[in-house]
């Protein structure tokens, strides 16, 4: 989405593109920068390889996320997951209910397929772990890309008495994750003990991190592309390299999430909570007005719900039109730039 961080006062404002409008953002890149300093956010492809725009004054993205093939625009290395809300945090009160947690889309590259086959391999092992599958379900789904049957293959892989363990929370197409409150996942996620996800290339993984932040070890695979495993090692995660051994690595976690499994969530939050990381962000502008001569006051705008604005996820913008690609606040057409230019002081 594009993301307005500041206008211009005494000096440039500030503006960040996702990487999906770079093609309508170089249609007016050149009338922008005379009042603004243009910036691109790279959030959403693992190991992204690509080139500085010429009208680039500098990127937002983990080297893990990005790279350049030229030279390098001023990089600030935060993605989106660098502001995750204040709320994911660890609330050691709040009573372990589930063993394991995975919240994920139903997309094929998320593998619950094998997800739902690693807790059968340890039901069968009598190790009859309390389990939460977080789904929403989209529109856009279709059967060759997305486990669309996923509530059937349950009801038969797991019996009723299993099912007593093992909760799975579809949730509609008509609200997504809407319908359930950010809030109440960071609750998931402190009444739980591990957190898993399956896929073997994510860009910047916000649950991950989210996950982490409330204490959380993961399991992941342990060739995962992009910047899921940054923040990753022995201390707070296990890490599979065959998916036949998922079920293996959930056991070795659930049990070490009560010995040597430790999340350091007071460092992390330094590098991922929006309370530690928009301060910094601030002195990174100050930076990037410092080589052009600019004075920046230290004043941001639109610094709430960064983890949602930055990739295009955050809807209530006055750009988000039907015009758009009904998914996210992506500015993809003509319509939702030239409304976005209206808001923008030029």
């Amino acid at each position: 989405m594009a993301h307005i961080f500041k206008h211009p006062s005494e000096g440039k404002g500030i503006i960040v593109f996702t990487h999906k409008e770079i093609g309508r953002a170089e249609t007016v890149a050149s009338t922008l920068r005379e009042k603004y300093f243009l910036g691109i956010h790279y959030g959403s492809a693992a190991n992204l390889f690509t080139h500085s725009q010429p009208w680039q004054d500098f990127c937002m993205g983990a080297k893990s996320t990005v790279s350049f093939g030229n030279t390098e625009p001023f990089r600030i290395p935060f993605n989106s997951r660098a502001f995750t809300p204040e709320y994911f945090a660890q609330n050691k009160e709040t009573t372990k209910y589930w063993d394991i947690i995975n919240v994920s889309r139903n997309a094929n590259v998320k593998k619950l397929h094998e997800f739902l086959k690693a807790i059968r391999k340890l039901y069968d092992q009598g190790k009859m772990y309390n389990v939460l599958l977080v789904v929403p379900s989209a529109d856009n789904e279709k059967p060759n890309s997305h486990f669309t049957n996923i509530v059937e293959v349950y009801g038969e892989l797991f019996s009723e008495k299993e099912r007593e363990h093992f909760t799975l929370m579809r949730l509609s197409k008509e609200l997504g994750f809407l319908g359930i409150s950010p809030k109440t996942i960071a609750h998931f996620y402190n009444s739980s003990k591990v957190f898993c996800l399956l896929s073997d290339a994510e860009g910047e993984s916000r649950v991950i991190h989210e996950a982490l932040l409330c204490g959380l070890p993961v399991v992941v695979f342990a060739g995962l592309l992009g910047g899921g495993r940054d923040y990753l090692d022995e201390s707070n995660s296990v890490q599979f390299t065959h998916y036949n051994d998922v079920y293996l690595a959930l056991e070795a976690a659930v049990k070490g999430s009560e010995g040597h499994l430790k999340v350091n969530t007071e460092r992390l939050s330094e590098e991922l909570s929006e309370l530690k990381t928009v301060p910094r962000l601030k002195g990174m502008f100050g930076d990037l007005y410092s080589m052009h001569s600019e004075k920046f006051d230290n004043e941001l705008i639109n610094t709430d719900n960064l983890n949602l604005r930055l990739p295009g996820h955050y809807l209530n913008v006055p750009w988000n039109t039907p015009d758009g690609n009904g998914i996210t606040a992506d500015v993809v057409s003509d319509k939702q730039l030239n409304i976005f230019i209206e808001n923008l002081n030029l």
